[in-house]
């Protein structure tokens, strides 16, 4: 958890109550290290109650209102779409430039290691 990332959040008032408890999710899952949050939709929907569709509306009306700026990623080691960057915007340290989307190359392996995908045979 991000102590600083929360305190931020509480500062803003300009929310729906869903945009709100989703903005303090997202700032519980803030790494101050990467400056930018990833949990899952599912992963937010668990921990404020809400459906995963109530999750994406809060997401998309914190974007519109320029408090979240959301990046999606890619997993190339299985060629899929992997969980979104959220950065919050006057918190984290950069933003990403529009369109951005991140090459996730590390997973965890079966034993709990990174391993990089160059290594992969």
């Amino acid at each position: 958890m991000s102590v600083d990332a929360r305190k931020w959040a509480s500062g803003i008032y300009e929310v729906s109550a869903r945009e709100k408890a989703v903005l303090m999710c997202l700032a519980d899952r803030h790494n101050p290290k990467m400056g930018y949050a990833w949990p899952s939709h599912a992963s937010i929907a668990r921990d404020t109650s809400f459906s995963p569709s109530t999750v994406k509306r809060a997401i998309k009306g914190l974007e519109e209102k320029g408090i979240v700026v959301t990046a999606k990623q890619f997993e190339r080691f299985n060629n899929k779409a992997a969980t979104n960057r959220y950065y919050l915007v006057g918190h984290s340290p950069q933003l990403p430039e529009e369109g951005r989307v991140f090459v996730v190359e590390q997973y965890f392996n079966p034993s709990g290691d990174w391993t990089i995908e160059d290594h992969l045979n």
